[in-house]
This record gives structure tokens, sequence and C-alpha cells, in this order.
């Protein structure tokens, strides 16, 4: 990956969506933050979303948790 984009050494990917976009985290915060690379540009989109919040949205059962429950 390395030879074809230019990531920051901040971001640990760990995955990819189901479009093929590579996913990880951006430590270089202090609460590190789910980062999305699109496939085709290497362009980096910060969701701004944890681990979990994005997990839930991005697998579409958001709807089965209240803001009480802690996954």
């Amino acid at each position: 990956m390395e030879n074809d984009y230019v990531v920051d050494e901040n971001i640990v990917l760990f995955g990819n969506s189901f479009g093929g976009d590579f996913i990880g985290f951006d430590l270089s915060k202090s609460n590190p933050t789910v980062v999305e690379i699109d496939h085709v540009s290497g362009e980096v989109f910060d969701t701004n979303k944890s681990f979990v919040e994005f997990f839930r949205e991005d697998l579409g059962i958001a709807f089965l948790y209240n803001s009480k429950n802690v996954f």
C-alpha cells in the first residue's frame, strides 16, 4: 500500500469497507476516530466517529440501541 498511497504515519489501518475503501484509526487525536481512505484517489476522510459509532451506523444496527446502551 505504501507504494500506491501517501498515508500519515498516525493512521493505522484495520480493514476495509463494503465499497473497498480502507478503514483505520487516526491516532494523532487524543480520542482516535475512524478514518476512511478512498481506494481510488487515496484521499483520507475523517468520519469523526468512534469505532462503535462507525460500525453501528455502517452495519445499519444503530436503531437497535438507544443512548443508554454501551456496546
